[in-house]
């Protein structure tokens, strides 16, 4: 049995969470769009694309531009109906699918 001052200290036992965030594009005037530098893995445009990096790292940044900071998790489209994922620690793959498939059940529907 445990005092009541005790809970908080049990439950933040072992638990680490990590906070991600979106990636901010960088504004491409070639295209005249706004665009992220998937490295040639996202070959085809979608409002499914996505990098995410850790928050802390975003808000280290202080300019617009985040070539510094580590992907952790990206999603791109490579054809149609098909999309390449890459994820890094400390991302398991269960839970970069998980995030991956979460994209698709917002906006189900709207793109052809």
């Amino acid at each position: 049995m445990q005092a009541e001052g005790d809970e908080s200290e049990v439950e933040s036992e072992g638990c680490h969470h990590l906070e991600l965030r979106s990636k901010v594009p960088a504004w491409d005037a070639q295209q005249q769009c706004w665009s992220l530098d998937f490295k040639g893995r996202a070959t085809m445009p979608s409002m499914h694309n996505f990098q995410l990096i850790s928050a802390d790292s975003s808000s280290n940044s202080n300019n617009n531009n985040n070539n510094n900071n580590t992907i952790i998790l990206q999603l791109g489209k490579i054809d149609k109906n098909v999309y390449t994922m890459d994820f890094c620690y400390p991302l398991s793959a269960f839970q970069a699918f998980a995030i991956c498939l979460s994209s698709f059940a917002t906006s189900a529907g709207l793109e052809p």
